[in-house]
């Protein structure tokens, strides 16, 4: 069974060293997925967006890894949501023709859905709509301070 550690970053830097060190074990069974809200960006300049989306998937599949799985989705109360790794699918589940984190209670209702406790899962997606970083680690290991405890030194 996988477990899932949230972790929240205030500053790319942290989140940065935190993947490094993640990515730098042994442990091949440890996935990583991001979420993190953008800044808007208005329908005159698609051109400029676009390239700012392909800018962005560049840079965190050099962090995450190339066959990293990403996508977009707008959320109607967090806004421009961009998620990138193995549970993307999860949040770009298409349902009726809408993605699943589109949906108003969408990521909250993925974050419960993965076991993440009630009031954990409100504090996420606060932090997420204040522009913080969002890192859930899945993993199958049993130990999860083993997991956190690197992660608690960076952040």
């Amino acid at each position: 069974m996988k477990h899932i550690v949230p972790k929240v970053f205030a500053e790319l830097i942290q989140l940065e060293k935190a993947i490094e060190r993640l990515t730098k074990t042994n442990d091949t069974d440890t996935q990583l997925t991001l979420l993190v809200k953008l800044g808007e960006t208005n329908n005159a300049h698609k051109r400029f967006a676009k390239q700012k989306n392909k800018e962005l998937k560049t840079y965190w599949e050099n962090l995450l890894g190339q066959n990293t799985e990403f996508g977009f989705f707008q959320n109607p109360e967090i806004g421009t949501i961009f998620v990138a790794g193995p549970l993307s699918e999860l949040f770009l589940h298409d349902v009726d023709g809408k993605k699943l984190g589109a949906m108003i209670e969408g990521p909250y209702g993925i974050l419960r859905g993965l076991g993440i406790q009630e009031p954990v899962a409100t504090d996420l997606i606060k932090k997420l709509n204040e522009g913080r970083y969002l890192l859930l680690v899945r993993t199958k290991r049993l130990v999860l301070k083993d997991l956190e405890d690197p992660l608690e030194k960076i952040a």
